[in-house]
């Protein structure tokens, strides 16, 4: 007997449950793995980034930091060893994983460097996805294999006007013959001083409104495409956040991808998965704070004792490694509902909201543990509080993360 349709078709019965309100995606099995029990092949992948962190990029950080640019030997080594082709298909020369792979990958880079997750995740959960998912077999053939081996790329949506207000964009996209004209500037784009390919979002009918917003592969030596000096940043200052210009450049038809005003949908759509991956970085940079902070209450000496063996330490403590854990499986969860197929929005929203707060009060406490030389720049701590405030803007705001909870609760108890 299946015990899981078992009990849904008596409890529907007993209860009068009407099947609508069932989820459609739902599967019935009589076991589950936990969330934090990986496959033997997502285990093998985070243990060799933890590995590969905290040898070769760990060195750096404050390096790439000062410099304001990633070093080369760390670009390096995350094409060598497919971090930045994590999902893209064998044939095309990725890694050829899973959703789940990218996400344990963001979070082990984030435990050492936020600044270089972020570009791993955005190649990944942004860039790589929409071209899998929509790019025509030319666009794959053309873009995937250099985006798994040599090819930053970045996504180009927000303008100086349209920030959560994303659909207002300004920077249209005119028709001429068989090619469009792309005029207007972008801001706030990660990793653009990098990027060798820009998703841009443009309007090729502003008479239809958001409806008219078209996504283009843009390559970044096109004419008239100029990307301005990296922005001075609190945080992830490694990871370079520029404006790009566009002055009448000039692409092909055969640039769009996806389908002409369906460039909305995109951003919509798959900006819930790349939350998910910030969700993963918050939670990287939560753990890697406090892993780095613990030693140290184990050492320091007040009072003639270890300042972790005082309770009122033990209770704070506690409390943020529950905070981290909580974070962490909504994070996991809003990635294996992706796997599924499942609908995840309202639980991506989620985890990115609550594990940027984590990464806040984390780093918070993990100074005030530390004391003093927790307020230098001799410890790491006070790099990991000023990169985690990213975590409640980009994105997607607190507030636009809130209003998308609130709005998916309104519906499920408005029948």
């Amino acid at each position: 007997m299946n015990c899981g349709k078992f009990m849904v078709k008596h409890l529907k019965r007993g209860l009068n449950i009407n099947a609508k309100f069932l989820p459609h995606h739902a599967k019935y099995s009589t076991f589950h793995q936990p969330l934090t029990i990986l496959s033997e092949d997502e285990l093998v992948m985070k243990q060799t980034v933890a590995k590969l962190a905290q040898e070769q990029i760990a060195p750096f950080v404050r390096e790439m930091e000062t410099n304001h640019k990633f070093k080369d030997s760390v670009v390096k080594m995350l094409f060598e060893n497919g971090l930045l082709g994590i999902e893209i298909d064998t044939e095309y020369g990725g890694s050829g994983c899973n959703f789940m792979t990218t996400i344990v990958s963001i979070e082990e880079i984030a435990k050492v460097d936020p600044a270089v997750a972020v570009w791993v995740d955005i190649q990944n959960t942004l860039i790589n996805a929409v071209i899998m998912k929509l790019g025509t077999k030319e666009q794959k053939e053309h873009y995937l294999p250099r985006l798994a081996t040599d090819m930053a790329a970045s996504f180009a949506l927000s303008e100086t006007g349209s920030g959560s207000d994303a659909f207002a964009l300004k920077t249209t996209a005119k028709k001429d013959d068989t090619d469009y004209i792309l005029n207007g500037s972008k801001m706030w784009i990660s990793n653009s001083d990098l990027a060798g390919l820009f998703l841009v979002m443009a309007n090729a009918n502003p008479s239809a409104g958001y409806k008219g917003i078209t996504c283009f592969l843009v390559d970044s030596n096109s004419p008239g495409l100029t990307i301005g000096k990296p922005e001075k940043k609190l945080g992830i200052c490694a990871s370079g956040t520029c404006m790009v210009n566009f002055d009448n450049v000039r692409v092909p038809e055969s640039a769009i991808l996806g389908e002409l005003g369906q460039g909305y949908k995109i951003a919509a759509g798959f900006l819930n998965e790349g939350r998910i991956g910030i969700g993963a970085q918050m939670v990287g940079l939560a753990q890697g704070c406090f892993d780095a902070t613990i030693p140290y209450t184990l050492d320091r000496q007040q009072f003639g004792k270890p300042i972790y063996s005082f309770q009122a330490m033990q209770h704070q403590i506690s409390q943020i490694a529950t905070q981290i854990e909580c974070a962490r499986l909504l994070v996991y969860n809003a990635a294996r509902l992706v796997e599924a197929g499942a609908p995840f929005v309202k639980q991506a929203a989620m985890a990115k909201y609550y594990a940027a707060e984590v990464a806040q009060e984390t780093t918070i406490k993990c100074i005030d543990w530390m004391g003093g030389v927790g307020f230098t720049k001799d410890f790491i701590q006070e790099k990991f509080y000023r990169d985690c405030k990213i975590g409640s803007i980009y994105e997607g705001t607190y507030n636009m993360q809130l209003n998308t909870i609130s709005k998916y609760i309104q519906q499920e108890y408005k029948h």
